[in-house]
């Protein structure tokens, strides 16, 4: 696979939580009970739960990641103390409820139009996806939602990667699987797929068999072919060049203006919240108000940008 390019992949499958689906918006949403507890009770919550799903695995003692996710919940709250009423039920019914993290929509869009098969291949119990999927309306973005409890095992069992392969009826090596995981994204390579590792969380690589083609930090642009991407990066840079150097003003601010106001409409979910109390979100993201006040600005004063060189040509004139 060329690095930047899906040429020869007939589906695109993807790992549920943590890579669609953000498994961190459950106890966020509990802050105002969890206040500073929320991120670690995420992270231990969350090493658990996989810690849990890899033992069962290796015991050969199934049970399905519903009852996993719960017993993973039990043990995050009793070792860092926490019992607070209902909290429990709270935190396992948002789990039923993950957002998706922004780009996961129009990514699935894209790839579809570019006439992919399209699947989600998870421990995730059918109910657990059922909920996620239909709650995020994904339900026409998705040809499959495959669950391991087909095979009766967790990743990165084999048999669970083959069930992929199986039910889709395309080869290893015409998929490509997408995971935040680190370790299933290895283990996806080591069976034959190619593989994109989106690394949300900023994770080292992994000493296993098996290598990610490709690593990302998100979704964006990832249908683009290599050419595609030089253009549209040939593009922005013009583009960036005539906004710093004043050039053809009103085509150059007013797609800047554009691009940016496109930007503030994706990510509404993150202006609105910036701080994340409603599940979603990150600070940094209350810039971006200020940054389109700045761009719009500078359109409706285009005129009296006087350094510039359209006005240095308009002086010459």
């Amino acid at each position: 696979m060329a690095k930047n390019s899906l040429a020869g992949i007939k589906a695109c499958v993807f790992d549920a939580y943590g890579t669609l689906f953000d498994f961190a918006a459950a106890a966020k949403g509990c802050r105002d009970v969890l206040g500073n507890d929320a991120d670690r009770l995420t992270a231990l919550w969350r090493d658990k739960q996989l810690q849990y799903t890899w033992l069962r695995a290796l015991q050969a003692r199934h049970t399905d990641f519903w009852q996993v996710t719960g017993d993973a919940l039990d043990f995050a709250l009793e070792t860092l103390g926490i019992d607070k009423p209902g909290l429990r039920d709270r935190l396992m019914t948002l789990y039923l409820k993950l957002e998706t993290f922004p780009e996961v929509s129009d990514t699935l869009k894209r790839l579809k139009q570019a006439g992919l098969r399209t699947a989600i291949l998870s421990n995730g119990s059918p109910k657990m996806l059922d909920a996620a999927v239909k709650g995020n309306k994904l339900e026409t973005l998705l040809d499959a939602v495959l669950s391991v409890e087909e095979v009766g095992t967790y990743k990165p069992h084999p048999k669970v990667y083959e069930l992929a392969v199986n039910r889709l009826r395309v080869p290893a090596m015409a998929i490509s699987f997408q995971s935040s995981n680190a370790w299933d994204a290895y283990a996806a390579s080591a069976f034959g797929m190619r593989v994109v590792w989106c690394n949300r969380y900023g994770q080292r690589p992994e000493r296993l068999p098996g290598s990610p083609n490709r690593e990302v930090r998100n979704f964006y642009g990832l249908s683009l072919p290599t050419g595609a991407s030089y253009a549209l990066g040939i593009a922005e840079l013009a583009l960036a060049l005539a906004l710093l150097l004043g050039a053809f003003r009103t085509l150059s601010y007013g797609l800047s203006l554009i691009v940016h106001t496109v930007t503030v409409v994706v990510s509404w979910r993150q202006l609105l919240d910036p701080y994340g109390f409603a599940q979603v979100g990150n600070h940094l993201w209350i810039s971006t108000w200020p940054t389109w006040g700045g761009f719009a600005a500078l359109f409706l004063l285009r005129s009296r940008d006087t350094y510039s060189i359209d006005s240095w040509r308009g002086s010459r004139t």
